[in-house]
């Protein structure tokens, strides 16, 4: 367990949330890392945060984007080919609040859409490049 002078610190969990794997992958590895960290590190997941009945898209963005604000650090799962673009949104705003953020991409092909001959550009969209430090790592 973390302690009494360690501060707690509470991550936005962000990634796709389309399939009952991608919420399982997110459970499990929010999981994972608060137990790994003793209790410093604790999970906020937006599918957590999903609103039944009769809720508009916009409740459910506006509800999503104040908790990633609220939260001290933000966890960015990148999967696929193509990114979930909500995830990118919430990125972008991450970067903008200047959140630290970490990038957990789960794919290994070299995706992305700004390869050319004389550059290998980043293995993502474009929206989500230059703010992000791969330390090498393609």
């Amino acid at each position: 367990m973390a302690s009494s002078q360690e501060k707690n610190l509470t991550y936005y969990h962000a990634g796709p949330l389309f399939t009952v794997a991608d919420l399982h992958m997110n459970v499990l590895l929010s999981q994972e890392i608060n137990r790994a960290s003793g209790g410093k590190y604790r999970p906020l997941l937006p599918q957590d945060l999903e609103q039944r009945g009769n809720v508009t898209p916009q409740n459910i963005r506006d509800k999503d984007i104040r908790a990633l604000l609220s939260c001290d650090l933000a966890l960015f799962t990148y999967d696929g080919a193509e990114l979930d673009s909500g995830t990118v949104v919430e990125f972008m705003i991450a970067k903008f609040a200047d959140i630290p953020s970490v990038i957990l991409r789960t794919d290994f092909r070299g995706g992305g859409d700004q390869k050319s001959e004389d550059s290998p550009g980043q293995p993502w969209n474009l929206m989500s490049s230059e703010s992000t430090y791969t330390d090498g790592l393609r």
